[in-house]
């Protein structure tokens, strides 16, 4: 299974269901199709026009849909009501029942997020000596920045952020972690954002080579849509190793659960 990317910016775009298939039509004609068992998720950028049966079949085959703004940025994601229950979510549920997800949420969060710096520290080689989180993204934009990419770090970290996110919409589904999890309540925890806010320290270095790759051929970056495409592919590349980490963070999150309501 894999993602679908399409990008309505530069030229209008149109997404309709063709039986088990979903067909992408552009003003030129139809441009392909793609069977939705083999997709895991949505991606669109700028006005693209999707058909409401369209909609309807991904969400009940608990595909996401996320929309992108012209930037690159996240505006929002679409996802299934109902998704399957795991033991993930009924721990947090019951942790959430007897009040001490808020102590969870916090304890997991501090040890995760020190272990990504910690591992960033070393693979990358940057003088961090404060680990507060503050500090080390400020660093991080200050090498961002000096590597002199045609991006902002703002920019850079922003799409970045966008593509992990429409990615763990889709991850956190199949866990059984919907929409309440997913920041549809604001009473509940929005785990989504609280690891997209940690894996975004995983995919500094690839940060760091796009802009320096797109710094050395500028040329096949003048254009927003190639920007785009490039964000696109090189995220693609890396969403096999953001999978693992999302499982190995989630395994360490359920035995913090378990050993708070043992």
């Amino acid at each position: 299974m894999s993602a679908l990317y399409v990008d309505a910016t530069q030229a209008p775009a149109r997404l309709e269901r063709d039986g088990p298939a979903l067909s992408l039509k552009r003003p030129w004609g139809e441009q392909g199709r793609v069977p939705m068992r083999c997709l895991s998720r949505l991606i669109l950028r700028g006005p693209a026009e999707v058909e409401g049966a369209l909609v309807l079949a991904l969400l009940e085959r608990g595909i996401p849909v996320s929309y992108l703004r012209a930037d690159g940025s996240l505006l929002a994601s679409c996802l299934p009501a109902r998704s399957r229950r795991t033991d993930t979510r009924e721990l947090l549920e019951q942790a959430a029942a007897i009040g001490a997800l808020g102590t969870i949420r916090s304890n997991w969060l501090a040890a995760e997020e020190r272990r990504l710096i910690l591992d960033l520290r070393t693979s990358l080689g940057l003088v961090i000596h404060d680990l507060r989180r503050r500090t080390v993204d400020l660093r991080i934009h200050a090498a961002l920045q000096a590597r002199g990419g045609p991006l902002g770090a703002e920019s850079m970290m922003a799409r970045m952020r966008a593509l992990l996110e429409a990615h763990l919409s889709q991850l956190l589904l199949a866990e059984g972690l919907g929409w309440r999890f997913q920041g549809g309540d604001p009473e509940s925890w929005n785990l989504r954002s609280d690891l997209a806010h940690l894996l975004i320290l995983a995919l500094v270095p690839t940060l760091f080579e796009l802009a320096e790759y797109m710094k050395r051929y500028p040329e096949r970056h003048r254009k927003e849509k190639d920007v785009h495409r490039r964000f696109a592919r090189r995220y693609e590349r890396e969403a096999p190793r953001i999978e693992r980490l999302v499982e190995v963070a989630l395994a360490r999150l359920r035995r913090l659960l378990r050993e708070t309501l043992t």
